[in-house]
């Protein structure tokens, strides 16, 4: 199956690298910057895998083209890549592929995880989908979801994400070659998930404690962590929080019978005459 990859991140090299390893070797790769973890080069370059290593999309259209037609492929995978493809890229081979961690058409574009998290969304997705000019439009291939926890960030569910998109595409793939591969239209409601600016970071205290922990778990390390400020604008950041979206579950001991518990519209401190534990749930 000849195919050029696009893409690269976290999610980008994890699928690349499983791609390579299940015998799915590309002819060639189309790398922005250094969105690629090097050591995966080095790898594709033992395999006498072509590389295209791009520094400005829009500028080098014809490099694309060129790179594109001389390898004779028919399709794409594409992973994290930055950009939407253009018509005259898409053009070029018979199966242009994205994978996007979203349930689309709810959560097309950049940051699908952490508006599903804003959400309070129980499930997300991974979806294997024809790629378009318009933004995660395409018919979709294959999709299929995991829980959100309520002590998952967004590290954990990107995550299981990741591991989930590989097994999708490694699907499709094999519904390509036996000729079972079957497009559906994406029903429902579009919900857009927007590139989030550094602002989008900062904590308004008046909404609830659900919302709340949902922000700051939206946010953690390596991401831009939520922020408030405190007197002198000095900036605080938000690592982590607790909550929990059912009442009477012990969140946190903080010692000498001193805990944290869960209500119905966010956390109450408490002292007991009784020890508990951390997770119980009270009757």
């Amino acid at each position: 199956m000849n195919y050029i990859f696009w893409g690269g991140k976290a999610i980008g090299n994890y699928v690349l690298n499983g791609l390579i390893e299940n015998g799915y070797v590309p002819k060639g790769i189309i790398l922005y910057k250094d969105i690629i973890d090097q050591e995966l080069i080095k790898k594709a370059d033992s395999l006498n895998i072509k590389v295209l290593k791009i520094h400005s999309f829009h500028k080098q259209q014809d490099d694309l083209e060129l790179f594109i037609i001389k390898l004779n492929v028919d399709l794409f995978i594409s992973v994290a890549f930055p950009f939407i493809l253009p018509s005259r890229i898409l053009k070029l081979v018979k199966y242009p592929i994205n994978i996007h961690t979203g349930a689309i058409p709810k959560y097309r574009g950049h940051h699908p995880l952490s508006a599903a998290l804003l959400n309070d969304e129980p499930y997300q997705a991974t979806t294997v989908h024809f790629m378009t000019e318009e933004v995660d439009a395409g018919d979709i291939l294959l999709q299929d979801f995991v829980p959100i926890k309520n002590e998952d960030s967004i590290l954990t569910i990107r995550q299981k994400l990741i591991e989930l998109s590989l097994n999708l595409i490694l699907t499709v793939l094999k519904q390509l070659k036996n000729g079972t591969l079957y497009p559906k239209k994406q029903i429902g409601e579009i919900i857009w998930a927007p590139k989030r600016n550094p602002e989008d970071s900062r904590v308004d205290f008046t909404k609830t404690s659900r919302y709340l922990h949902n922000f700051i778990r939206a946010l953690v390390d390596p991401y831009p962590n939520a922020f408030a400020f405190k007197k002198g604008d000095k900036i605080v950041k938000f690592k982590k929080s607790i909550t929990s979206n059912k009442p009477g579950v012990v969140l946190a001991d903080l010692g000498q019978n001193h805990y944290i518990i869960s209500t119905s519209d966010g956390i109450v401190y408490v002292e007991t005459d009784a020890k508990l534990i951390v997770g119980e749930e009270l009757q």
